[in-house]
């Protein structure tokens, strides 16, 4: 995460080199998505592979189809696997880059020696706020959380660039 712990500094050894703090929490935010991402995608594989070990038990009234009609079905493993559904592709793909975010925005904040408590927050909305559930269909609530997770990319955004302004001023006047 890139915090100071137990004698290591990242963030002087950060300031020494020519990449901006804007740039690892970007960095740090993706590679955080893809963390979640992958995390999703093993309950996905989980998921599949408890619904063909069901279907080949005779578990299913649609038979070899099964497996398909309960991922479209199902607004947890809609949300893990759309099939088709690109507004639930783009969507999800907005949740991991905000979650991602919001874990990068924790390291960042504890380079500078403060505890964010708003990537919890935000990690809490998700979970509350059926980021991980999506309807076929309901193209409503799909820009919702669209909206939702734009507002939450952009606070975090700001809050990385206007803190990286400050801290530039201030070692101008130094």
């Amino acid at each position: 995460p890139l915090r100071e712990r137990g004698g290591a500094q990242p963030g002087y050894t950060l300031r020494r080199l020519s990449v901006s703090e804007a740039e690892v929490f970007f960095l740090q935010s993706a590679a955080y998505a893809l963390a979640v991402f992958a995390y999703v995608m093993a309950q996905c594989a989980v998921c599949f592979g408890f619904g063909l070990w069901l279907q080949s038990n005779g578990g299913g009234a649609a038979g070899s189809l099964s497996v398909l009609a309960g991922f479209v079905n199902s607004s947890v493993t809609h949300a893990m696997l759309p099939m088709g559904d690109l507004a639930v592709y783009v969507r999800m793909a907005c949740v991991y880059a905000t979650l991602g975010m919001a874990a990068a925005y924790s390291a960042f904040m504890g380079r500078r020696g403060r505890f964010a408590i708003s990537p919890f927050v935000v990690m809490a909305l998700a979970a509350v706020g059926l980021a991980f559930r999506a309807f076929t269909g309901e193209l409503g609530h799909n820009i919702v959380v669209l909206l939702f997770c734009g507002a939450i990319c952009f606070g975090f955004i700001s809050s990385v660039n206007s803190r990286e302004k400050d801290e530039d001023d201030v070692e101008g006047e130094d």
